[in-house]
């Protein structure tokens, strides 16, 4: 078969993995059965999923590969996503990261299993929230104004990161910005600051003076 020819790692149309959803769900779960189901729910309620891996050890490198799925926020329904977002935003065990890559426009959601060693299955736990649409309104605040902010503007040749720490209660939350300087796509990073959930309500003007800033060095540069 055609889907047989795949080669594990590179670069997989979405829609192509409809072709065939179970052998694809099955083959990017990488062992994991709750992954396995949550790909397969995905695959058949046309849930867009740009990666993930079920977290496991890296024999060359001798550390253990964090577990992670990744979003499309752009081409999913606003439910969907804010059904994830109330799956995970107090779960200790995660770090999710909100991404606008300058080259195509689109918003992901990159969830990062910080804890392999969790009781909690983050997985299966996503796939029951989506399931009974627990994302209908957006409960979190500083969520709501990141999603905005990142819909409404686009920054000349920046991707923009914005990462929820659990780890840090003070100042959860992670900005950063890298430089796309060449054709290449050859990245710089040139924002890199941390803000508590309070600066997240000033996110639109801390982030348009944190590029205009450093576009005035780039420039000068």
């Amino acid at each position: 078969m055609e889907e047989k020819k795949y080669q594990f790692g590179t670069n997989l149309e979405f829609k192509k993995a409809l072709s065939n959803k179970t052998y694809f769900a099955t083959l990017f779960a990488e062992g994991s059965e709750s992954l396995k189901e949550l790909l397969l729910y995905c695959f058949n309620n046309n849930i867009v999923v740009n990666s993930c891996c079920c977290g496991h050890f890296d024999n060359y490198s001798y550390n253990h590969k964090i577990g992670y799925v990744n979003f499309d926020v752009t081409n999913n329904n606003d439910a969907v996503i804010n059904s994830v977002i109330n799956s995970i935003y107090y779960n200790p065990d995660v770090n999710f990261e909100f991404i606008k890559l300058f080259y195509d426009k689109k918003i992901h959601l990159l969830i990062k299993i910080i804890n392999p060693f969790s009781d909690t299955d983050i997985y299966a736990t996503i796939l029951n929230d989506i399931k009974i649409q627990n994302g209908i309104i957006m409960k979190q605040e500083d969520i709501r104004i990141i999603l905005e902010v990142l819909k409404e503007h686009n920054y000349y040749n920046f991707d923009i990161k914005i990462e929820k720490r659990t780890q840090c209660k003070n100042e959860p939350f992670l900005l950063m910005a890298d430089y796309n300087y060449d054709q290449e796509r050859k990245n710089v990073l040139m924002v890199f600051k941390s803000l508590s959930c309070e600066e997240i309500r000033q996110l639109p003007i801390i982030l348009d003076n944190e590029i205009k800033q450093k576009k005035l060095t780039l420039f000068k540069e």
